[in-house]
C-alpha cells in the first residue's frame, strides 16, 4: 500500500517508518522481555505479553477497517475482474521475469542475506553470549542493550530514509551492507562490554538503510502490475533468511563456538555485499 501511494522521491521517507517497525520490535521483545521476567518471572511475562496482543488486534479492529477498505475500493475501481484472472494465471510467469531481472534478483539476495545474518547473530547469539560466561549479564542487563539497540534504530531510521531518497538505493545498501558485515565480524573479537555494545549499535545503525532500502528499491524496479509479487518475492526470501540463519548459527555455535558463529556471519556478509556490488556495478541503478 505505502509503495503506492508514495513516488519515487519520497518512497524510501514513507517506507522506512513502518518497515524498521519490524526490526525494531526483534530488538524491543527482548528488552522487555528481560526486564519483565526479572520482576514478574515466566508466568507474569507471557500474561502480559498475551493482553498486550488482545489490546493490539482490538486497535487494529477498530481503526484498520477504514483505512483498508479504502483501499481496496481504490483498488477495485481501476481493476476488472477479467484483469485478476489474467495475473492468477500469470503468476508463474511473473515470478520468472522479476527473478531473470538482474536488479531485483540481487536485491533480493541481499535482503535474504541480511535476515540470515541478524536472525542468526542478533536474535540467536547475542543474547547468549551477552548473558554467558564472557559478559556474564544479568536479564534485565541484556533487555536494556537491545532496548539501547533500538533507540539507536529509531533516531537512525529517519535519517536511513533521507539517504536513501537523497543519494540513492544501491549507493547507501551496498556500503550500509559492508559496514553491517565488519562490525559482526569484529564484536566478538572485543572483551570490553562497551566497545562491543558500540559495535552491536554500529550494526543496528546500518541495518536501518536496510528496513526500507530493499523495499524501496523493489518498488522502484516494478510497476503496479508486478509490484505486490516482487515485494512478496523479497518477503519470502527474507523468512527464509530468519529461519536458515537462526538454525544455521545455533549449529555452528554448537560444534565451535558463538563468537567464531557471529564472526562467520559477518565474514559471509561481507563477501554477499562484494557480489552485490560487482552484481548492481553492471545495473543501471535507479
Amino acid at each position: 500500500y505505502l509503495p503506492d501511494i508514495s513516488t519515487p522521491l519520497n518512497r524510501a521517507k514513507t517506507i522506512a517508518p513502518p518497515m524498521t517497525a519490524f526490526s525494531l520490535g526483534t530488538a524491543l521483545g527482548p528488552a522487555a522481555g528481560g526486564i519483565l521476567l526479572d520482576y514478574t518471572g515466566f508466568v507474569g511475562t507471557f500474561a502480559l505479553v498475551g493482553t498486550g496482543f488482545i489490546a493490539l488486534a482490538g486497535a487494529n479492529y477498530i481503526f484498520l477497517p477504514k483505512i483498508v477498505t479504502t483501499a481496496l475500493e481504490t483498488d477495485r475501481a481501476g481493476t476488472g475482474t477479467s484483469d485478476l484472472k489474467e495475473k492468477d494465471k500469470g503468476l508463474l510467469q511473473t515470478w520468472k521475469g522479476l527473478l531473470l531481472d538482474r536488479g531485483i534478483s540481487n536485491m533480493i539476495l541481499v535482503n535474504g542475506g541480511y535476515w540470515f545474518v541478524l536472525s542468526g547473530s542478533q536474535m540467536t547469539l547475542l543474547p547468549l553470549l551477552l548473558s554467558g560466561e564472557k559478559f556474564g549479564l544479568s536479564a534485565s542487563a541484556v533487555g536494556s542493550i537491545f532496548m539501547g539497540m533500538s533507540m539507536v534504530g529509531v533516531v537512525c531510521t529517519p535519517i536511513a530514509g533521507r539517504l536513501l531518497d537523497s543519494v540513492g538505493r544501491v549507493r547507501t545498501i551496498v556500503p550500509a551492507c559492508m559496514v553491517i558485515g565488519s562490525a559482526m565480524m569484529s564484536a566478538p573479537m572485543v572483551d570490553d562490554i562497551y566497545s562491543f555494545v558500540a559495535l552491536v549499535c554500529t550494526w543496528t545503525a546500518a541495518g536501518t538503510l536496510l528496513g526500507a532500502g530493499p523495499t524501496t528499491y523493489i518498488s522502484d524496479m516494478t510497476t503496479s502490475k508486478n509490484r505486490a509479487q516482487a515485494l512478496a518475492l523479497l518477503r519470502t526470501a527474507g523468512d527464509i533468511g530468519m529461519l536458515l540463519g537462526a538454525l544455521g548459527a545455533g549449529t555452528v555455535a554448537d560444534m565451535f563456538s558463538q563468537e567464531q558463529a557471529i564472526q562467520a556471519n559477518g565474514i559471509a556478509f561481507l563477501a554477499l555485499s562484494g557480489f552485490a556490488a560487482i552484481r548492481f556495478a553492471t545495473i543501471v541503478k535507479k
